[in-house]
């Protein structure tokens, strides 16, 4: 509880003096660690350690370290400073962490008990001010993100966390972060502060027509998943929220599901896929699914992990190809199709060798 505390003192502290924190750097560092070893202490979706953030029934007084959470992160959104911005993100990863497996009693704190999710949409909308870095700002937001997704992990659709979350995420902010080019905004800020020329103006930079995005910048991908567990719940939003026509495209490429029973349920487990399992072929999926072993149980699995090993190692000697580029040339599916073209080339041969096939005094001779 102090150690939060404290925190806020110091962040506070710092808004007022606006920068000259030198002295305290020291003292946020190893606060900063006290919150790291509280994130790892649930890594791996420790529940244990996760349920005791929000109560500690062996204590003869308890503490709710969620509450200080949610009001750090309360404090730290209306700073515009980049200590603001650091001390948010690891306490937004720590939130992230506890959640994440998942924690339902954390999920119902957060979303019933707490202002997180007005917090979180502050943090949204908020904008780059100060002394405050692009890329980090940025980050700190695709983790906002992956907590929306968290307090919806492990519930239905029929959940009233669902219609809590939806009604209260501001969709239109989400809309224009996947409109903008980010990859290019944070391009234009890494050149600006080595003194080269700045990108566009606040309000325009990063906005392009529709179909000039050439690559999605994490925040994007994460904002996909987000909106495709949104349009699982209520398709209607489809109608609401409009994207430009490559982004559209990009929604079944980049993002996509996998149904599976959880919690004695069917759900849907939307995510991102990597760029790199696009260089997989058909030819390799054709084969993997053919070929596997499914003799017994114990076989599929095992015969089902050396075969995954042999994809990575094909995927990772595409991706080198692909980063020479000669990957058009060299691949499986044009192994595939040079097998198919020499197959009826000799088709071709041995007919035309049959058709001027003749037979002359009982010996057989090719004619010329």
């Amino acid at each position: 509880d102090d150690i939060f505390k404290g925190m806020i003192e110091w962040q506070e502290t710092e808004e007022a003096r606006a920068g000259s924190l030198e002295s305290s750097d020291e003292e946020e560092s190893e606060e900063a660690m006290i919150v790291k070893c509280l994130q790892l202490m649930s890594e791996g979706h420790f529940k244990p350690n996760q349920q005791i953030m929000l109560v500690q029934p062996h204590n003869e007084q308890e503490v709710c370290l969620l509450e200080n959470m949610v009001h750090y992160l309360g404090v730290t959104s209306k700073i515009s400073t980049q200590s603001g911005t650091e001390g948010a993100g690891g306490v937004a990863e720590l939130v992230l962490e506890i959640l994440q497996g998942p924690c339902e009693e954390n999920q119902e704190y957060f979303c019933k008990e707490s202002p997180l999710l007005e917090i979180l949409n502050r943090m949204m909308r908020s904008k780059t001010r100060n002394d405050q870095v692009e890329e980090d700002t940025l980050d700190l937001k695709v983790t906002v993100v992956k907590i929306f997704q968290a307090l919806l992990e492990g519930r239905s659709v029929e959940s009233e966390l669902y219609a809590k979350i939806v009604g209260i995420v501001h969709l239109d902010v989400l809309q224009s972060y996947v409109q903008r080019d980010l990859v290019s905004v944070v391009s234009d800020a890494e050149q600006s502060d080595e003194g080269g020329e700045t990108g566009s103006k606040d309000g325009e930079s990063g906005e392009k027509a529709d179909g000039e995005l050439k690559e999605l910048h994490p925040l994007q991908t994460a904002i996909l998943v987000l909106m495709q567990m949104f349009f699982d719940y209520e398709p209607s939003l489809k109608d609401e929220i409009r994207l430009p026509p490559k982004i559209e495209a990009m929604m079944g490429r980049t993002v996509t599901s996998v149904e599976v029973i959880w919690n004695n349920s069917l759900q849907r487990r939307f995510f991102h896929v990597p760029e790199i399992c696009h260089l997989i072929s058909d030819t390799t999926k054709a084969v993997f699914v053919e070929e596997v072993d499914r003799s017994t149980q114990e076989s599929k699995l095992i015969d089902f992990n050396d075969r995954v090993y042999e994809v990575y190692r094909e995927v990772k000697h595409q991706q080198y190809l692909k980063d020479i580029n000669v990957y058009w040339l060299f691949s499986r599916t044009n192994q595939n199709n040079a097998t198919w073209f020499c197959f009826f080339l000799c088709l071709v041969i041995n007919g035309l060798m049959l058709y001027t096939y003749e037979i002359i005094d009982d010996r057989p001779q090719m004619t010329t």
